[in-house]
């Protein structure tokens, strides 16, 4: 599970209901794009905001298992908001360099589903935040949800403080 908030990122690996490690790392979307782009979006920019964003999960890509994931479930408004913008349901690595190409692909400020809008800036940052990571980190796909890790992280310790024992149905914010 991946998510690409507006402050920080995260990284968890699992399986099932059991976490095995979580990364969290001090940047987002919100503070990526206007570090980078905040004199507008170009191709200078972009690749140094790429770099920047590799340079924050080389370290985390020699941690045993955290290389060469067939799929990662997203749960972030910048990763959907992406999505959208591809057209795709889910992401990989020739998705999201072709996005870096479309005209206007990471610059453009948009609302999915009701979100809210995403600034030019933040949809870039965020796009070299992700590319980063597939690549650094060996995803293959990158699978959108709308929920996001705080929802999950809300019902365990409601279940924890109610006592109640861990189910493996899905959660429907996941769908």
């Amino acid at each position: 599970m991946l998510d690409i908030g507006a402050g920080s990122t995260e990284i968890v690996r699992g399986q099932g209901a059991e976490v095995e490690l979580v990364q969290s790392f001090g940047v987002g979307a919100l503070r990526h794009g206007p570090a980078f782009f905040g004199a507008g979006i170009s191709q200078a920019a972009f690749d140094a905001a790429l770099a920047s964003a590799r340079s924050r999960y080389a370290d985390c890509a020699q941690l045993p298992g955290m290389r060469g994931w067939e799929c990662a479930y997203a749960a972030s408004g910048t990763v959907r908001a992406l999505a959208e913008l591809a057209g795709e349901p889910l992401l990989d690595a020739a998705r999201l360099r072709l996005l870096c190409r479309t005209p206007g692909g990471g610059g453009r400020a948009m609302a999915a589903g009701g979100e809210q809008a995403l600034g030019a800036g933040q949809v870039a940052g965020g796009l070299a935040l992700l590319l980063a990571m597939v690549e650094e980190l060996g995803i293959e796909a990158v699978i959108p949800v709308r929920a996001g890790l705080r929802a999950g992280v809300i019902r365990e310790l409601h279940a924890r403080h109610e006592g109640a024992a861990r189910q493996d149905a899905p959660y429907p914010e996941c769908a």
